[in-house]
């Protein structure tokens, strides 16, 4: 994503505002110095060290950074009980930058900010995720202090053995990318709490499910019975689509292709068939081989155009990187993508409007219309609703639009 920057540029021995000054010295106080200086720092103040884990490019970061932690309320409590540090992800010195990509893989950070709680010696005790208000902020630090509730104590109940649905939750929470781990346990809960809707919601945004996990099968095979009336059947579809995509873009011969199309057609499901095709029309235009592409999609358009047509967002993405790269042909992206994009955001919901315009913008961007994308980029940041991800929204709409720049 662009990285849209607001530079402020202090002139040499200028101070600030004795109001600014009292405002950030009622807020969090961080600890400027090394990793390892901050551990010792808490070490010796027997105190946890807690970590917010950010990147310049993150708005919900920034936006939590610019509130909650200047707020008096959350910097006596974090003041007074921890040792608080920054680790910048992305910060622009490499070896700064190596060692908070290699923290981010020790302590399994998939999202910013993250949040973390740690004993002296780098031990994880809880963390958190996304932004948070000063009451949701300290109520999370509680429970941080709490050995009978923090993520650390039920971690420890996994090592010894313990596999109830609310420690798996917590523990996959920390290592989203153990699907061997993830396998055996989703195969040993009872039936109706593999249909519980917070692990479906985390299996569908958080758990990484490679393609040799057994549990995409396990829940098609098992779809008629159990998953079909489960609560938000929608989005254990959508878990299926997943990874049937993924399975059949790693394929790697026809043959193998074939062998797992034909397995997932047996399971019955109503929505094989379009993930086949789907896959099939975005190699197509992977391989750049447009014609047969655009007669896959034509065909799409007409055999599935009772359903929701999300298969025209995928396309207009394909062409989007390639367009992003350099490697679009003149001519490879045709008007008739505008037209699709139509008939694609007319099966939205009233409440959609602002991604509708977005899938607009995002035609336009690819054939090259330079007007109309930015009439439709204005419409659909309109239409934001006023939220946590509205900046990072708007940041990302521009950079939809970058390559008309």
């Amino acid at each position: 994503m662009k990285k849209l920057l607001i530079l402020l540029t202090f002139a040499a021995g200028m101070a600030l505002p004795a109001q600014a000054q009292d405002k950030e010295n009622e807020g969090i106080r961080f600890f400027h110095g090394t990793w390892d200086e901050a551990l010792q720092e808490a070490r010796e103040q027997g105190k946890m060290l807690f970590v917010d884990i950010w990147a310049s490019w993150c708005g919900p970061c920034k936006r939590m950074a610019a509130t909650t932690f200047m707020e008096k309320e959350a910097g006596d409590y974090f003041n007074a009980h921890f040792v608080n540090y920054k680790l910048q992800t992305d910060p622009q010195d490499k070896a700064e930058r190596e060692q908070a990509k290699a923290l981010s893989e020790k302590y399994h950070v998939n999202f910013l900010p993250t949040l973390l709680w740690l004993d002296g010696d780098g031990n994880l005790l809880h963390f958190a995720t996304g932004y948070h208000e000063v009451e949701e902020l300290i109520a999370e630090a509680k429970t941080a202090q709490d050995p009978a509730r923090r993520v650390g104590t039920i971690l420890q109940r996994w090592e010894e053995g313990d596999r109830s649905l609310e420690t798996g939750m917590a523990y996959f929470s920390v290592f989203p990318d153990a699907p061997r781990e993830f396998d055996a346990f989703y195969l040993q809960l009872p039936p109706e709490e593999q249909c519980d809707t917070n692990l479906q919601a985390k299996m569908l945004f958080g758990i990484q499910l490679d393609t040799l996990s057994v549990v995409p099968a396990y829940i098609a095979s098992h779809w008629a019975e159990q998953y079909a009336q489960a609560p938000r059947p929608d989005w254990w579809a959508d878990i299926l689509k997943r990874a049937l995509e993924d399975r059949l873009g790693a394929a790697g011969s026809p043959v193998a292709f074939e062998r797992i199309a034909t397995e997932w057609r047996g399971y019955g499901l109503p929505f094989t068939e379009e993930i086949i095709d789907k896959v099939l029309c975005l190699d197509d235009f992977a391989q750049k081989d447009y014609d047969a592409a655009y007669a896959k999609l034509a065909a799409m358009m007409e055999k599935y155009k009772d359903g929701n047509l999300l298969f025209v967002n995928a396309v207009l993405y394909t062409l989007f990187d390639q367009l992003s790269a350099g490697t679009l042909p003149e001519g490879a992206a045709r008007p008739v993508l505008k037209e699709y994009a139509e008939q694609y955001v007319a099966t939205l919901r009233k409440e959609s409007a602002s991604y509708a315009n977005q899938t607009r913008m995002l035609a336009c961007v690819v054939c090259g219309e330079k007007a109309e994308a930015e009439r439709y980029a204005e419409e659909a940041i309109r239409l934001l609703p006023d939220d946590d991800m509205k900046q990072e929204t708007i940041e990302y709409i521009h950079y939809l639009l970058s390559p008309l720049e």
